[in-house]
């Protein structure tokens, strides 16, 4: 029996034990030098046995997996971006009897994952047509144009609040109930103020808007544009790639959003004041070079258009 204060068997003594067994010494012999009782020895040295697997067995082999991740290359070479591929499918297509659960973590292993595609209007042949002729007139803009020329981007953005628990970002919270005409009229208003106060030289000034129906394209958003000395540029229907709010500012604010509450301690909760607050001083603190380069961006953008025949075209980041 071991003597009380009996341990395990360290990585050493093992290691000891295996080269003294090589050599041609006996269980007993080796016992007696560990100052261990032989039976230990014994089944350390003549008595191994794989060790068994414990709990539930695995519901896919490593070869069922294989089978799934060249299905799911095929599958997606089939869609050819034209519609979803699912782990749902996945599974009806392989006949696997696994759960939709262990079919994602059994890819998961293999770092691969299923992605929600990114959401893009339906264009139809007159967008399609818009779209072409707009970059048709405008690829030959160079940035500065850009820059100097449209005096005001504007969009609408919906933030998600907890409840309960010129060329700078100027912020518009619409406080009186829904996006309406008459809120855009009294933002028209608001927005019309502040770019005589960045130039008080200039009398009418250029915007670019969004075709939203509510309120820039309603008759108090049109009236309210007129009496305030604001000119439209126009851009296709359904084109958030020609929208610079849409295609970076937007990104960015989300992005400096989450970063600044990654650094949170845990359980930290914010009230709808204090996150409107933070949200307006993270939009209007966004550096003067990112608004600049992603208003420029423009041209290139024009130009991809215009490569894409009017279609949409694959997001590469804007030029250095």
């Amino acid at each position: 029996m071991p003597e009380a204060g009996w341990t395990k068997m360290s990585e050493n003594e093992r290691g000891l034990a295996k080269k003294w067994y090589s050599q041609g010494k006996k269980p007993s012999e080796i016992g007696e030098l560990l100052g261990r009782d032989t039976s230990s020895v014994t089944r350390l040295l003549c008595l191994q046995k794989p060790v068994l697997k414990q709990g539930r067995p695995c519901s896919l082999t490593m070869a069922q997996v294989d089978f799934l991740e060249k299905k799911l290359d095929d599958m997606i070479v089939k869609a050819n971006g034209q519609r979803t591929v699912t782990v749902q499918d996945l599974k009806k297509t392989t006949k696997t009897k696994a759960s939709c659960r262990s079919i994602l973590r059994a890819l998961h292993d293999r770092n691969i994952y299923f992605r929600k595609l990114r959401e893009k209007p339906l264009l139809t042949p007159e967008d399609v047509r818009a779209r072409f002729h707009f970059a048709k007139k405008y690829r030959s803009k160079s940035r500065a144009w850009w820059v100097k020329n449209v005096d005001a981007f504007i969009d609408g953005k919906h933030f998600q609040v907890g409840v309960g628990k010129g060329k700078a970002v100027t912020v518009h919270e619409v406080t009186d109930g829904r996006w309406s005409g008459q809120a855009a009229a009294s933002f028209y208003h608001t927005l019309a103020r502040d770019l005589k106060k960045a130039s008080p030289a200039k009398r009418r000034f250029t915007i670019l808007e969004d075709n939203d129906p509510t309120g820039y394209k309603s008759a108090k958003g049109i009236a309210a544009k007129c009496d305030a000395g604001l000119l439209v540029f126009e851009i296709p229907k359904r084109s958030p790639d020609l929208s610079v709010l849409d295609y970076a500012i937007w990104t960015e604010i989300n992005k400096r959003l989450r970063r600044q509450e990654s650094k949170w301690t845990k359980g930290k909760k914010e009230t709808r004041a204090a996150y409107i607050k933070r949200l307006k001083l993270t939009a209007r603190s966004l550096p003067k070079d990112f608004i600049l380069n992603s208003i420029g961006d423009m041209a290139r953008r024009c130009q991809r258009l215009y490569e894409a025949k009017g279609y949409f075209f694959e997001e590469g980041g804007s030029d250095p």
